[in-house]
């Protein structure tokens, strides 16, 4: 999987207070997958925290939302007969779903492209059209489209407006501090504020 990809969304959620289960097929979890850099460089291990099999199996309606990173492992995750019927289920459930990259490879493989209308990494628009979809020409490259719960983006260069509309999606909003006593009073404060949400990343 693409390092930043994987990374950015986990680390980003963590911070805001958004319980994160990473999962991958075979893995179990403080097992590690090894992403790959743009170039396809070796990245780092990033650690798996929770059970594949577990989350596949469990009522998908527990987790808010799923992101499934970009990078060329989507290719073998999208023939994992678990994993699509996860993605299968978060359709179902119209839960947001982010792809980035590649992963737009697992709604086609689930069957559920057509009349979506999305970007990808350029090598994806064949595999968008040809599933039904309506393809979305990436640019800028900090570009996010969201067509109901699928919001999809290039990759990493995307990722501020992405988790912006994960977020939204997920009911969160921004708070205007000046309008309330607050303990630390200050001009330009803001405050997200959501509902306790849990987040399922799709590793390999």
């Amino acid at each position: 999987m693409e390092d930043y990809e994987a990374a950015v969304p986990f680390y980003a959620l963590a911070a805001l207070g958004v319980a994160v289960d990473c999962v991958a097929p075979g893995k179990q979890p403080g097992e590690s997958c090894l992403t790959a850099l743009y170039t396809e460089l070796p990245g780092h291990r990033f650690a798996v925290t929770a059970d594949f099999p577990a989350a596949a199996a469990a009522d998908p309606s527990r987790y808010d939302a799923l992101v499934v990173p970009g990078g060329r492992f989507a290719e073998p995750l999208s023939a994992d007969a678990a994993a699509v019927g996860l993605v299968t289920a978060f359709v179902a459930l119209r839960r947001p779903v982010v792809l980035t990259c590649h992963g737009q490879l697992m709604l086609a493989a689930v069957g559920a492209m057509a009349g979506v209308r999305c970007t990808a990494y350029f090598s994806m628009r064949p595999v968008v059209e040809l599933a039904g979809g309506t393809w979305v020409v990436p640019e800028p490259f900090g570009l996010c489209v969201a067509d109901g719960h699928v919001l999809s983006a290039i990759g990493w260069p995307a990722h501020a407006e992405i988790i912006s509309m994960l977020l939204a999606g997920m009911g969160a909003r921004v708070d205007d501090a000046r309008t309330r006593r607050t303990a630390c009073p200050h001009p330009l404060r803001r405050e997200l504020v959501f509902p306790p949400a849990v987040v399922l990343v799709v590793l390999l």
